[in-house]
């Protein structure tokens, strides 16, 4: 996908770094721009969708949601 000129990113109600941590240690993080992830800031999976595309300056209807469970696309 990054080679077609999209930018992914990863958004997870995980605690940040931990999330960081554990892309890491798959060895798929330099797949992502940026990992979002909860903080004290943004607690709910929808907080944490929401600051990823305000930085990113991203139109929610430019943007696609990929997850593995229904919270997923409940917070998207």
């Amino acid at each position: 996908m990054n080679g077609l000129g999209y930018s992914l990113y990863v958004t997870t109600s995980k605690h940040e770094p931990m999330a960081k941590l554990m892309l890491t240690e798959l060895g798929v993080i330099s797949n992502f721009k940026q990992v979002y992830g909860s903080t004290p800031e943004h607690i709910h999976t929808a907080d944490v969708i929401n600051a990823c595309l305000t930085e990113q300056v991203i139109q929610a209807a430019e943007s696609v949601i990929i997850g593995d469970t229904k919270f997923d696309m409940i917070g998207g």
